[in-house]
């Protein structure tokens, strides 16, 4: 990685990291899941790819790699008391691996790993918000919100990325924004999102694809009348978009 007399950054001499993320929906039953994620990184020349809802331990992930010469894999471990919706994990080329220099997690929803380059520091971290824990969404907006706003003496990027259970296109007002960030305990899921906006993040799938929907989650919507032509009896099918991949400028 060269820098040029702007101070910008290009990426002759080295490879590019190509980064991902995907909900796993467990590996605590199916640990053969692995093998196909491997498969795929490898196929799509991924470098870099966040894990979300592991549903395992930090040991747990750790075995999953042991004799993998390829890849190398850190993990934030699932909650104990819970039995799925929780753990994330990065897996990271080793190519990459000498880069690495720390890793950080304050919960079972977030993992940060930290990479320093000549003059670059780049921070990509993975995220899992917990829908229905208004404690932990106020734990990680802190988070994020104080990881972005940390002076550092090198130029920082940051990659944000994972599930965040909400749609960023339904946008409350101003009045409703203000309130909901006084009233304590309240559902953060899209303040954080709107936080990270704020702070000059990238959607970077809206931005490469601005006229395309992007949908990342397909379910079944039963509360309204199914009016349309090839519904089901048991309702609509709802199409959503909860996974996001948000970068600095």
């Amino acid at each position: 990685m060269s820098q040029n007399k702007k101070g910008q950054y290009s990426t002759i001499g080295i490879e590019v990291m190509n980064i991902g993320y995907h909900n796993i929906n467990g590996l605590k039953v199916n640990k053969g899941k692995i093998d196909l994620i491997v498969d795929f990184m490898e196929e799509k020349g991924i470098g870099v790819l966040g894990l979300g809802e592991t549903n395992i331990s930090e040991l747990e992930g750790k075995m999953l790699f042991k004799n993998n010469k390829k890849y190398r894999s850190f993990w934030a471990a699932a909650d104990g008391n819970k039995k799925k919706g929780s753990g994330v994990g990065i897996i990271i080329e080793k190519v990459w691996e000498k880069h690495v220099s720390g890793i950080e997690s304050i919960n079972p929803y977030t993992l940060n790993i930290r990479l320093d380059f000549r003059g670059l520091r780049v921070h990509i971290i993975a995220v899992y918000i917990a829908p229905t824990n208004n404690e932990i969404q106020e734990e990680m907006y802190k988070y994020l919100k104080e990881q972005l706003e940390q002076p550092c003496r090198k130029q920082t990027k940051f990659i944000i990325m994972g599930d965040f259970n909400t749609e960023l296109e339904e946008r409350d007002t101003e009045e409703e924004k203000e309130a909901q960030k006084q009233k304590k305990g309240k559902n953060k899921k899209k303040l954080i999102l709107e936080m990270l906006e704020e702070k000059d993040m990238v959607d970077i799938h809206k931005a490469t694809n601005p006229k395309k929907r992007i949908t990342t989650w397909v379910g079944r919507e039963v509360k309204r009348k199914s009016t349309t032509f090839g519904s089901q009896r048991a309702g609509i099918i709802a199409f959503s978009r909860v996974r996001y991949m948000m970068q600095t400028k």
